[in-house]
């Protein structure tokens, strides 16, 4: 490790070259070299690594390529945990851990690691906290021999429980569950399932599963194994499949991701066999990466088999029991009474449906008389019908029974008579069936229509509930109906009007609940209240006279509850005791809820009206409400653009400087060796990825509206017709181009080689969207006058505007991709394939000309893009033909003085080195006020060469015109990177002054000054 040190390249690295490391790193290195046990020292708050040779041996594969980096990048696994204790070393603390687990990947793959650790501080010169050292001890053989014997003794114990939950588990379902929990803390797993397989299908139906935490997700329904990875084959045939990492493993890295989404980052499938078929498995889940042991394996399947056997035993068991009661449970399964009732009206035969409607006495009638069983009331109205169905007579009616004890029911019933052998009838056969719910729910429609048509047309909120309690009450029969407001916090009611029968009086007022009974706490619940005889109520203890008094023997309370809290409340009083029926208490609930509508709408309405009063101050202050919010939506909106942006940015840029610089240190390298060969390849791949760093910078300026354009009066029709075949060869033969223009189309003053960048970005992108077989492309030009509400909606000035759409037939956009189309850096072609700046960069050149763009699309439906320009009055340019860049001449000054101000040191003596080649004297500046002072003395300058923005607090522009105050011809160049349109733009250049945007060719910049000199 001493000569590997020595021989490492550190100047890479945050420690820089090994000769300008402070002796105390030197000192502290050395001393960890020379130790015998393992060392590794983190240095910085990158936690650069250094370590010796017993730290390397523990290192394995990851030796030698540890050396020299950071410790995030160099222990991925850990990052975390390395970054707290950098933490805290730089903090000066020192401390130890004792048998601390770490999953390292060290042979290729991860594996548990068990260590006594030693932290301690490392100063540096100055005393202060440099470096972490840590003293590493493995202890993972000791630690993993205990736990194979704990796990042994675990093994046994869990097949002893798993024996014992069989032994008191009579559900098969249930046995399942508790193997799998009995699996699953064996294991200290996060789920375990029992699942039984279909081979022939390749699914497996988890019926049971056992879960760690609650917020573990269940597994339990059917799953076909290939959705999963590539090892339905290894189950069906029995082989147990472990899997230590679903990310890396080859049998499920290809799409881990529905395994992850069950949390499921390592598992332990082990397949059930019985005659050589899989018929089942056990499924065992880890949240984690985990290496799963030949004796975990081993165990999870003969703990499997156990399980399954019992549980195939339990099943077989219950089988025979379901079969013996098929025919029991098929005819105790009907709803309807069956019974058997002879000639001395007894009952012969019942079945279990009449224990359902008259309670657990009537669950044998044999020998019991109807009259006992019915009640002499509902036997009195039967007993025409009897005596017909034993008379011979085959019946089929509907009736309402009032039966003893119970609620009455509407019945459908047949009575069927049977004949002996003689042909006498010795008895008849009864089914009966309860069709309470539909004659019920036709009397509670009946009442509701009645009510609505009650309430129909009232405006005061009293009057529409005393209305409906008054219809409410006349259809239940009832003394006392009202409907009363709620106060939780006094416990009172406040009952504006109620209706009464002649056996009641009213209790119109406010009242207090506790003087009727402690229901109140029922009623904050939402619960509803059915009281049959307030006499057997052991909430009515102690009010009863008071509640008898006032006609409320029985009574039925619905409480209204809005947002949870207890807000109001309809009651129904009796005076006697009473057997509400459950369609009379639903009846009474929804009475309460259209009551509460009906009023809360009345109330609405008067409070409308007296709310306009006061719309216009409420406009107000809600206007500035929805002002500050929409500020507030602004602001979180632009910064939620600007972190797009600056992570584009730096993608990007990060990309080209790496092309530039790798070229450039492979150039140095090839230089310092000699080897001049083959130089160009390099020079000339740095010069292409400056060029693409250039037209990045381009359109970031487009998009920001920052650009440096040059516009023009243009005639667009003329631009379209001269790009055609352009157009054509870039969207190949497969895509059909049709131009549509419009021979009056007006002229608008823009830019022409930007809008031509425009439209040939717009054609390339219906290519791709129409790709792999093509299309139709149509490119229109029309004219459009908008309106002052048409413009506002197009976020324009009114007036008129020159118009260019490219339509295609592509696969169209979604509303979310539209949404984002013109983001910077947002694209939805595959990585590698486009920036995403290319529509972003179009609205913010549109934006900055004064005009604007717009997208039509729809899935499957194609997509339109709409450029909008202001149309210009004046008359278009004739028109230049193709820039051509002048070939490089060999340009010669003949003793001219040029003064160049930059403040960027590189761009200054780049520039300065240029004019000097060509044969100019050259004087230079860094900033405003020294370039100024020059321009100022007596010196000779016969050209100005500035950057815009310069320090000092003087910009370019601000310097020249200072300058040509006593030099009033002299020539000015602008150089400048980000365009500052309000000092350079345009047509506020004056004569003798122009601008070139950085990056320039050196040759160009030549070209340029000489031309500037000379002209």
């Amino acid at each position: 490790m001493s000569a590997r040190i020595r021989a490492h390249d550190w100047a890479s690295t945050p420690l820089g070259p090994i000769e300008a490391w402070p002796q105390s790193l030197k000192t502290i290195v050395g001393m960890m070299v020379a130790a015998p046990n393992p060392m590794v020292l983190l240095w910085g708050h990158k936690g650069t690594l250094l370590y010796n040779d017993g730290y390397a041996r523990f290192a394995g594969r990851r030796h030698p390529e540890l050396l020299g980096m950071g410790a995030r990048e160099g222990w991925p696994e850990i990052a975390d945990f390395n970054d707290q204790n950098i933490r805290r070393a730089l903090a000066g603390e020192a401390w130890s851990l004792n048998r601390q687990e770490l999953v390292l990947d060290r042979q290729g793959r991860l594996e548990s690691a068990w260590l006594d650790l030693d932290y301690t501080p490392v100063p540096d010169e100055t005393g202060a906290p440099a470096g972490l050292m840590v003293f590493v001890n493995e202890i993972t053989e000791l630690v993993a021999a205990e736990r194979r014997q704990a796990e042994e003794r675990d093994r046994q114990d869990a097949l002893i429980a798993l024996d014992d939950a069989i032994s008191r588990t009579d559900d098969p379902l249930d046995m399942a569950e508790a193997a799998a929990a009995i699996l699953g803390h064996t294991f200290g797993a996060d789920r375990v399932g029992y699942g039984i397989i279909d081979p022939d299908q390749e699914t497996v139906n988890v019926v049971r599963d056992w879960r760690a935490a609650p917020e573990t997700a269940s597994v339990v329904g059917s799953h076909h194994f290939r959705d999963y990875g590539v090892y339905v084959e290894d189950i069906v045939a029995g082989r147990a499949v472990t899997i230590d990492d679903v990310r890396t493993d080859p049998r499920t890295r290809a799409d881990p991701l529905p395994l992850l989404s069950y949390g499921v980052a390592a598992l332990l499938d082990a397949p059930l066999q019985e005659g050589g078929r899989t018929v089942a498995q056990m499924l065992v889940h880890s949240a984690t990466p985990r290496v799963w042991t030949p004796e975990e394996i081993a165990f999870a399947r003969e703990f499997g088999e156990r399980a399954r056997a019992a549980i195939a035993r339990r099943e077989a068991e219950r089988d025979a029991a379901r079969r013996r009661d098929e025919l029991q449970r098929l005819t105790d399964s009907l709803t309807v009474l069956v019974s058997f009732v002879d000639r001395d009206h007894r009952y012969q035969l019942n079945n279990r449906a009449y224990a359902d409607w008259f309670g657990p006495k009537a669950e044998s009638l044999v020998g019991r008389p109807l009259v006992e069983v019915l009640g002499e009331a509902a036997y009195a109205k039967a007993l025409p019908r009897i005596e017909a169905a034993l008379a011979g007579e085959t019946l089929t009616f509907e009736d309402f029974l009032p039966y003893a004890g119970v609620r009455g029911r509407h019945i459908r019933a047949d009575y069927i008579p049977r004949r002996d052998d003689t042909g006498a009838v010795d008895g008849f056969y009864a089914v009966v069936s309860d069709i309470s719910g539909r004659k019920e729910a036709e009397l509670r429609q009946q009442a509701l229509v009645e009510i609505g048509d009650a309430m129909r047309d009232l405006a005061d909120p009293a009057c529409l509930a005393a209305r409906a309690a008054e219809v409410l009450g006349k259809f239940l029969k009832a003394d006392r109906v009202g409907y009363a407001t709620v106060d939780t916090v006094a416990e009172t009611i406040h009952v504006e009007q109620d209706w009464v029968s002649d056996r009641a009086r009213s209790i119109a007022g406010t009242l207090r609940l506790r003087d009727w009974g402690d229901f109140i706490d029922d009623m904050k619940t939402g619960a509803m209240l059915r009281v049959d005889d307030v006499r057997g109520d052991p909430r009515a203890e102690g009010a009863i006279h008071s509640l008898e008094e006032a006609a409320c023997r029985a009574f039925i309370n619905v409480p209204v509850l809005e947002g949870g809290d207890l807000v109001a409340m309809v009651f129904v009083n009796q005076a006697d005791a009473r057997v509400w029926s459950d369609h009379e208490v639903e009846l009474v609930r929804q009475v309460a809820i259209r009551i509460r509508i009906e009023v809360e709408r009345a109330r609405a309405t008067q409070a409308l009206r007296t709310l306009n009063a006061t719309l216009e101050e409420r406009v107000v202050e809600r206007t500035a409400e929805l002002m500050h919010a929409e500020e507030a939506l602004r602001q979180s909106q632009k910064m939620e653009a600007i972190g797009q942006l600056t992570g584009g940015i730096a993608h990007d840029f990060n990309n080209l400087l790496a092309g530039i610089s790798g070229s450039l240190e492979l150039i140095e390298k090839r230089m310092a060796e000699g080897r001049l060969a083959g130089m160009d390849r390099y020079i000339q791949a740095a010069q292409g990825a400056s060029r693409r760093a250039a037209t990045l910078t381009q359109r970031l300026l487009a998009f920001s509206r920052r650009q440096t354009l040059d516009p023009k009066p243009t005639d667009v029709n003329r631009l379209v017709l001269g790009m055609e075949d352009l157009i054509r060869r870039s969207v190949g033969p497969d895509v059909r181009v049709t131009l549509e223009t419009d021979p009056d189309l007006w002229t608008t003053r823009i830019d022409p080689s930007q809008l031509e960048n425009a439209l040939l970005n717009l054609c390339i992108n219906s290519r791709d969207a129409m790709a792999p077989d093509g299309g139709d492309l149509t490119i229109r030009t029309y004219n459009v006058t908008l309106d002052a509400a048409e413009a506002r909606f197009r976020d324009l000035p009114p007036g008129d505007y020159v118009k260019m759409s490219v339509t295609d037939t592509g696969s169209g956009m979604t509303p979310d991709v539209m949404a984002k189309a013109f983001d910077p850096f947002f694209t939805t072609k595959p990585l590698g394939q486009g920036t995403g700046l290319g529509l972003s960069m179009i609205h913010g050149f549109m934006r900055q000309s004064g005009g604007q763009v717009r997208i039509e699309s729809a899935p499957g439906q194609g997509t339109t893009i709409t450029l909008a320009l202001p149309r210009w009055l004046g008359s278009a340019d004739a028109g230049e033909g193709p820039e051509v860049e002048a070939a490089a001449e060999e340009e010669t000054g003949q003793g001219e003085t040029v003064l160049v101000i930059d403040d960027e040191e590189t761009v200054r003596m780049l520039v300065v080195e240029v004019l000097e080649d060509a044969g100019y004297s050259v004087l230079q500046a860094a900033d405003g006020p020294a370039g100024l002072a020059i321009l100022n003395s007596d010196a000779r300058i016969d050209l100005l060469v500035s950057d815009v923005g310069l320090p000092g607090g003087m910009n370019g522009r601000q310097v020249a015109d200072a300058a040509r105050v006593g030099r009033p011809e002299l020539k000015v160049l602008f150089i400048t990177g980000y365009a500052e349109n309000a000092v350079v733009a345009g047509d506020t250049l004056e004569p003798g002054m122009a601008v070139m945007t950085k990056p320039f060719q050196v040759s160009a910049l030549g070209a340029r000054i000489r031309e500037m000199i000379e002209g």
